[in-house]
């Protein structure tokens, strides 16, 4: 008995900060549309003939972008509108009709998710650091079961 509680301590030590990351960052993202900064919200505009909307080439040539620099290009037309999302966090908001610049902001949902998922840090981290803590645990999960029955006298084996 004592032996699986020094190793269920043991374990717990070593995983116990890629776990925080994981958990908070699961926390943050849960809670992302109720925050500006995390997720910048989309501006709404009235619904206007598809027929007349820029395409996605024309509005990089008005203000002088290059498609290496945008990561994704996504009309959404519940709200028509345009979001350009660059490789360096930025999202732009473009009126999709007169070309407009909307709404600049900095986007952090990308950041959260390579950090919640580890691949931030490399696929080192991903596959050596995260799976075993994953691993880690479920062997905790194990453990500590074993010791709460233990405790309360139900049979184990």
């Amino acid at each position: 008995m004592g032996n699986i509680r020094r190793l269920h301590a043991k374990v717990s030590v070593i995983i116990f900060v890629p776990l925080l990351i994981i958990v908070l960052t699961g926390v943050i993202l849960q809670l992302r549309q109720q925050f500006n900064i995390i997720q910048p919200k989309t501006s709404r505009l009235p619904l206007q003939a598809f027929d007349q909307v820029i395409a996605p080439g024309k509005i990089l040539e008005k203000h002088n972008l290059k498609s290496q620099e945008v990561s994704q290009f996504i009309f959404k037309p519940k709200h028509f509108i345009y979001l350009i999302r660059f490789k360096d966090g930025m999202q732009w908001q473009v009126h999709p009709l007169t070309n407009e610049v909307i709404k600049k902001s900095k986007r952090y949902t990308g950041v959260l998710i390579e950090l919640h998922q580890g691949s931030f840090f490399g696929r080192w981290y991903m596959y050596f650091i995260a799976l075993t803590s994953s691993l880690g645990l479920l062997f905790l999960m194990y453990t500590g079961m074993k010791i709460y029955l233990r405790k309360y006298n139900w049979r184990t084996k």
